[in-house]
């Protein structure tokens, strides 16, 4: 009996992996250290005045907040993200959302009217571009475009310019970090405006994350796109997958024998 149950578990933990595998294998950016930070380059921002005037005040700092998550999930899976535009300096790009099975989706081109300065006074709905994006039942709509089923709830962006991408995934950029994650704790004041946008309230559910692009080979400033996205969670690890799973066999097993025993 101790052999076949010990033969189940085995088997139900190489399941878990295999299933975890694909969702899961890169949730993370393994980082020994956090990334260092350039200054912007000639008249663009440093992504820490970014930061600072995004939250309104020194609430995030750019090295010691920076997230390991490279992979996330809709907190409510029939919720709408928002994804709102905060600031970037690098000309037109795309931003482009991706599923952890390898299928990608482009936004519409974002178009920067200001190149290398803060796009003040802008009207956000006629010169940037506001997104939401939503996943119900497995399949996802974004920006009023239908995205087949068969994508994965679990999702990551990246940042086109120039036909090179940089994923928020490390993995997926040579092992070369080309994105920042930040999340925003809930309560966090949220200001825009002098990035286009009038007050965008505050952060709720410790599910709102802004998110810092660099563009392909750039110097690491990480300023070249920067976003906020709303009502996001990440997506877990697979050590913890596996520990869990590992934890519910282990519960199985205790009421088994305690079955069996009675």
């Amino acid at each position: 009996m101790k052999k076949k149950l010990l033969k189940g578990t085995l088997f139900a933990l190489v399941g878990i992996g295999l299933c975890a595998g694909p969702a899961f294998s890169d949730a993370i950016n393994v980082r020994p250290v956090a990334v260092t930070v350039a200054p912007g380059a000639g008249d663009e921002l440093d992504l820490q005045v970014i930061l600072n005037t995004i939250t309104e005040g020194p609430v995030l700092d750019v090295v010691n907040d920076q997230s390991a998550f490279a992979l996330w999930t809709h907190t409510d899976i029939k919720a709408t993200t928002a994804l709102e535009v905060a600031y970037y300096t690098a000309g037109n790009g795309q931003l482009g959302l991706y599923d952890s099975l390898g299928n990608e989706f482009l936004f519409p081109t974002f178009i920067n009217p200001n190149v290398g300065n803060p796009p003040l006074d802008l009207d956000f709905t006629t010169e940037w571009n506001s997104i939401n994006f939503t996943i119900s039942g497995g399949n996802l709509l974004a920006g009023g475009s239908f995205v087949e089923d068969g994508w994965s709830d679990s999702f990551g962006f990246f940042w086109l310019r120039d036909g090179n991408s940089v994923y928020t995934e490390d993995s997926k950029n040579g092992g070369n970090p080309e994105a920042l994650s930040y999340l925003l704790e809930a309560g966090t004041p949220i200001n825009l405006e002098g990035f286009g946008l009038g007050d965008f309230g505050v952060a709720g559910g410790n599910d709102d994350w802004i998110l810092a692009f660099d563009n392909y080979g750039g110097p690491n400033d990480f300023n070249d796109a920067v976003m906020i996205v709303k009502d996001m969670q990440p997506v877990p690890e697979p050590a913890t997958m596996l520990l869990f799973g590992a934890g519910l066999i282990g519960l199985a097993g205790v009421a088994r024998k305690r079955k069996m025993r009675n």
